[in-house]
């Protein structure tokens, strides 16, 4: 048995090994190498410690910047309100389909993380949206969509998230 902290080579990478690793080599010195290096293997990724408050906000940051600028290019351009609408709200299915990519595989987080934030971020972000909505366009249903768009948004985070981590499960 070996029970000190020491640094192994392992494909080129320095690691520090801190387990105990019992062996009953018999003689074989090099089976507890071996061993050593299958532990690394099967050590989970590092996790990245993100903040979940700078991650909602960076969620929300994107969304209202961006539907910001859609409505803005909708509205100079002449589109309809309707074909507005939509293309804002595919913006806001890209941006939470990024978020659960980048959190889910690139960053490995947690699950309880990512939901958090989307949940968090869309939500906010939608009444952002549809505060800033009011202010570009005093119209009367413009006033509806502080109630609306959170709950809307609401669904969803929640479907996406639900069809995502069916998909995916590790």
């Amino acid at each position: 048995m070996q029970g000190k902290i020491e640094q192994v080579e392992i494909d080129g990478k320095v690691v520090s090994i801190h387990e105990e690793i019992w062996v009953a080599d018999f003689g074989l010195p090099e089976i507890e190498h071996e061993l050593k290096e299958e532990v690394v293997k099967l050590r989970p990724k590092n996790v990245r410690n993100f903040s979940w408050v700078f991650s909602s906000l960076l969620v929300i940051l994107l969304m209202v910047v961006g539907e910001y600028l859609l409505w803005s290019l909708g509205i100079k351009n002449f589109w309809p309100i309707l074909t507005i609408t939509i293309v804002t709200w595919i913006y806001r299915l890209l941006v939470l389909l990024l978020w659960l990519y980048l959190g889910y595989y690139q960053w490995s987080l947690n699950r309880e993380k990512i939901v958090a934030v989307a949940f968090s971020g869309v939500i906010v972000a939608s009444i952002l949206v549809a505060i800033m909505k009011v202010m570009m366009m005093p119209e009367a249903w413009a006033w509806l969509n502080i109630l609306v768009e959170p709950i809307w948004a609401l669904f969803m985070v929640a479907i996406i998230n639900l069809i995502f981590f069916k998909l995916n499960k590790k």
